[in-house]
């Protein structure tokens, strides 16, 4: 139900919650299941956390991003070079 906060735990250096309002903050949001629409996309924000929690694995990311890059500069050209060393 909404509104809602995903991070009821969550606190700001003052002490706040980060939800802001009172009623964000004593409103959780469920997770979704894998029936609903935005499931993909809960799954693909757990996978790009790196784990658990906050955490400084940033692997699932640039692992994504090296072969998005990959298909963002390549896509259509076959005809590609390295670039030089030097000018």
């Amino acid at each position: 139900k909404f509104p809602c906060c995903s991070r009821t735990n969550l606190f700001d250096n003052q002490g706040n919650n980060r939800c802001n309002t009172e009623e964000l903050s004593n409103n959780e949001c469920s997770p979704y299941d894998s029936s609903n629409e935005r499931f993909p996309a809960s799954q693909a924000v757990r996978k790009f956390l790196g784990g658990a929690g906050p955490n400084n694995n940033n692997e699932p990311f640039y692992d994504a991003f090296t072969i998005a890059w990959f298909k963002a500069t390549t896509n259509g050209l076959d005809n590609l070079k390295p670039i030089r060393d030097k000018c």
